[in-house]
């Protein structure tokens, strides 16, 4: 079986809280805190992410609506 070409599958979405160790050269490195899942679609699975360290492009995590949470504060886009 060949995925070369393909595209990926929306399967569903979920909520991570994860805290931002490392910005540099368009990766970040995050500490996940807390991950939920929001929507699956039928037929299909999600697992949650592991607590724990994650890399992952910024670009990536700009597409997915990024909030900042100060506190006790209400969550408000980032500036990106």
């Amino acid at each position: 079986m060949s995925f070369a070409g393909s595209k990926a599958v929306n399967v569903g979405e979920f909520l991570v809280v994860a805290e931002v160790l490392k910005d540099q050269g368009g990766w970040l490195d995050l500490l996940v805190h807390a991950c939920t899942v929001t929507s699956e679609k039928p037929g299909h699975k999600i697992l949650p992410l592991a607590s724990g360290p994650l890399t992952r492009k910024r670009h990536t995590v700009e597409k997915g609506r990024p909030e900042r949470l100060l506190g006790a504060m209400r969550p408000r886009a980032l500036p990106w």
